[in-house]
Order: structure tokens, then C-alpha cells, then sequence
């Protein structure tokens, strides 16, 4: 092993070896060497050696190798002489997992696994096209695992670190594209911030929208996706005005876009994501037929069922506007199929967005179909009970 890695210019991965040869249990549990041990000594001599080297983190790595993190290392390294299909592959198949309806828990820690491979392997190809690939790949990664946190479990603090790698990743792999769709992933996170003053958050997130159209290179998906997020903002902050000119930008740009300008990571931009965001804006300032006219839209028979969670979603929303608008059999039946998606996924937004269209229903307690609605949540984890305060508030 020494030779091969040494033979590959791979040195940090040599002086692992020697520390996990070297170091104690003890020394390995408390990440510190211990004063005069021979680990001490053989640190003391890579010092002298002029190798730059951060103690605590070589220990670390060295402990994770005692524990079998070596002998399960990643599964990239299996493809190694063909990294970015098997990165791609990966991805893909988490992606598709989350579609799904999979547990969003679950999807997230793959996701996170996935990241942190991709940084190690990209380290591999510094400064060639497989790097600056798999960077790219790195930062897609952390996009989804940012949504995930944040928008499907509440972990606002980890969905920040995640986006902000994301960035990082996506700056070194020279795709501009990715930076806006990073951009508008921050700004969706403040949006749904539950810290710090509401309307101080979404105009932060207004200016990364902003910027987001400084890296969008005119790619008219990237900037569909920028004016939804903008919409979405400004129906939050009560500016119908703003949000109807965002939507008429939307819709021009992405009536006029190509399929082979669509990048992959922007799969799900369409007209119908348009109608969902005006669905869902118009219910923000309060218009229920408004919104159930563009839900209605965007959940035609002839829509893509790919990404089935979000469909519970916008069926959510749809609950929701059917029942301001006194139609609750149409509401509990677009709940109905919700449920059993959210309930796999263990969305924390799409619960809460189940439980307001619950909430809406109330006039209509004593009704059979009611009751039926509460026994199916109820069999699904989703309590009937009145929902928390919303995470996005509706401001005027």
C-alpha cells in the first residue's frame, strides 16, 4: 500500500498509515498524542520534515480508519477511472430517491456522504477537467442536501453550511449557472427562516435573487427559476404589483426557451412550475380563486408524476384554496392524495402545508368525509390538531 501510494503521489494518505501504525486507542479516542509516545515522537519527526500538518485532523482520520470508514471508503472509489459518471450516477439515483417520496432523512444523509466523497475525489484531479466536473457535481449535491435540510427538516444551521459549500463548489467548477441556482436556494432558505425578523429575511433574500441574475448568463431556465423565487418574495412581502411583473417575466422567458439550453440540474423548470408559484403566491396575499385557478393548471391529467413529493405540495395548496373557496370535498380529496407521500417523506413544510388546508376545513368538522380525512392522517402521522404558526407568514 505504501509503495502504490506513494508511486501515486498520494503522501498525506502515507503518513496516516504511520500515525494509525504508531498512535495508542487512547491516543486515537482523545485525538491527541500523548507527551514522549512514539506517536509524539514520529509527529515531532514529520514536523522537522517541513510537512505542513494540522494534529487533531491527521488523528481524526487516522481514528475513522480504526473504525472501518477505510475499509467502507467511498464508492467512487471504485470508478476512479471513470469519476464522473459514477458521481453523476450517484446523484441521480438520490435524486430519484427523493422524488420518490423516500424519507427525506435518509435521502439527506446520502446526499451529505455523497458530497463529502466527491470533495475527496475531486482533491484527486485538482486542476483538470475531472476536477472541475466533479465540483460541479459537489456543488449540485450540497443544493439538494441544502433543500433537504432546511425545507424537509427544519435544520436551517446545516442547510446553511450546505449552500454555502455549495457555492464554493460550483466557484470552483467554472459553471456561473450553478452560482445562481445556489443564490436562489439561500434566498429560499430565508424565506422559510423561522429566526430573526420576517421581513429583514426576505428582502436578504431578494438580493440574492439579485445577484443570482449576475450568474444566470441569460440561460433562460436560470432566470425562470430567479423571477419564481422573486414572485414567491415579493407575494410574502404583500407586493402584488412586484409579483405579478416577476410572473410575467417568468412566463415570457420560459415561453421562449429551448430544451437544449435546459440544464439538467433545472429539470423540474416550466410553464407549470410558473402556475405553481402563482398558485401558491395568490394564496400568500389572500386571492383563493386566483389560486385554485393556477393549481388547477399546473396539476392537469397530462402533468409529469416524476417528482411525486413535489406534487403533494401543490396539492396541498390546491387543499387549501378549495377550501377557502367552500368546495371541501375537492379539498379533502386532493388532501387524500397528498398524504400518503408526505407521510413516507416526513417533510416538515409539506406536513405543516397539510395541516393549514386541515385547518381551512374546520367549518365542515362534523361532515363524514371530514372525519374519514382525520382518520387518514391520523393512520399517516399527520395530527388533525391546529397547525403551528406558519414559517412563511403572509406580510402587508
Amino acid at each position: 500500500m505504501v509503495r502504490s501510494w506513494e508511486a501515486g503521489n498520494r503522501p498525506r494518505d502515507y503518513y496516516e498509515l504511520f500515525i494509525l501504525i504508531y498512535a495508542t486507542d487512547d491516543e486515537l479516542a482523545s485525538r491527541a498524542a500523548t507527551p514522549g509516545s512514539e506517536l509524539d515522537r514520529l509527529m515531532a519527526a514529520f514536523d522537522a520534515m517541513g510537512i505542513a500538518m494540522d494534529r487533531r485532523k491527521f488523528l481524526l482520520n487516522s481514528a475513522a480508519l480504526t473504525v472501518g470508514v477505510a475499509a467502507n471508503a467511498s464508492l467512487l472509489d471504485l470508478f476512479d477511472d471513470d469519476p464522473m459518471q459514477a458521481a453523476l450516477g450517484r446523484l441521480r439515483y438520490l435524486e430519484s430517491l427523493s422524488y420518490s417520496g423516500e424519507s427525506a432523512g435518509r435521502v439527506y444523509r446520502l446526499l451529505v456522504r455523497h458530497a463529502g466523497d466527491l470533495g475527496r475525489l475531486a482533491s484527486r484531479f485538482k486542476d483538470s477537467d475531472a476536477g472541475t466536473g466533479l465540483r460541479a457535481v459537489q456543488a449540485r449535491t450540497f443544493s439538494k442536501a441544502g433543500h433537504l435540510a432546511f425545507y424537509d427538516l427544519g435544520r436551517h444551521t446545516a442547510a446553511q453550511e450546505h449552500l454555502r459549500a455549495g457555492m464554493e463548489a460550483a466557484r470552483q467548477s467554472g459553471e456561473p449557472r450553478l452560482r445562481a441556482k445556489l443564490c436562489v436556494n439561500l434566498a429560499h432558505r430565508l424565506v422559510y427562516d423561522p429566526a430573526g425578523d420576517a421581513r429583514t429575511n426576505l428582502h436578504d433574500a431578494l438580493w440574492l435573487t439579485d445577484s443570482g441574475l449576475r450568474y444566470a448568463e441569460g440561460n433562460p431556465f436560470a432566470l425562470t427559476e430567479i423571477y419564481d423565487m422573486q414572485a414567491f418574495i415579493y407575494a410574502s412581502l404583500g407586493n402584488e404589483h412586484s409579483m405579478k411583473e416577476a410572473l410575467d417575466r417568468a412566463a415570457a422567458t420560459i415561453e421562449h426557451a429551448k430544451a437544449s439550453n435546459k440544464p439538467e440540474w433545472l429539470s423540474g423548470v416550466s410553464i407549470m412550475h410558473v402556475q405553481e408559484t402563482a398558485g401558491c403566491s395568490y394564496i400568500r396575499l389572500g386571492k383563493a380563486r386566483l389560486a385554485a385557478d393556477e393549481i388547477s393548471r399546473a396539476l392537469r391529467p397530462d402533468s409529469s408524476e416524476a417528482d411525486r413529493l413535489h406534487r403533494s405540495l401543490v396539492l396541498a395548496w390546491g387543499a387549501q384554496a378549495s377550501a377557502k373557496l367552500k368546495e371541501p370535498e375537492h379539498a379533502v380529496s386532493l388532501l387524500g392524495e397528498a398524504i400518503p407521500t408526505v407521510s413516507k417523506s416526513k417533510s416538515v413544510v409539506r406536513a405543516k402545508e397539510i395541516r393549514t388546508a386541515r385547518a381551512e376545513l374546520q367549518p365542515w368538522d362534523r361532515e363524514p368525509f371530514i372525519r374519514q380525512l382525520d382518520d387518514q392522517l391520523a393512520l399517516a402521522g399527520l395530527t388533525a390538531e391546529a397547525p403551528e404558526a406558519l414559517i412563511l407568514p403572509t406580510l402587508t
